[in-house]
């Protein structure tokens, strides 16, 4: 068998297994994300990765989302609806992002 024809049946059973594999991947909450990312900025904070107005502001954003959360379940029987979770897990990937990028940024800026 030649190298490339080897190659490529490799990868493409690599492919088919990981396709045809349960996916164990954790399925976090909107609840379990906002503790995360919370756990995030203080040790970003403690770590001196993270401003105290940068923490001040990721804080507040943390709130904002929790708020808001709160509107959502209001309206739905003090239950958040699909629309709602996926609307609140957007915005707490931004709010990763975002904190991610903060600590990174000034580790790399001394």
């Amino acid at each position: 068998m030649k190298p490339k024809t080897a190659t490529a049946l490799v990868v493409t059973l690599s492919v088919v297994l990981a396709c045809s594999l349960p996916c164990d991947a954790k399925k976090w909450t909107v609840t379990e994300r906002l503790v995360k990312i919370s756990k995030e900025i203080d040790e970003g904070r403690t770590g001196n990765e993270l401003t105290t107005k940068q923490v001040d502001d990721l804080k507040k954003e943390v709130q904002d989302i929790k708020d808001r959360m709160e509107k959502m379940k209001s309206k739905n029987a003090g239950k958040l609806s699909i629309p709602d979770t996926n609307k609140v897990h957007k915005e707490l990937n931004d709010l990763s992002v975002k904190t991610l990028r903060l600590r990174l940024d000034n580790v790399y800026k001394t």
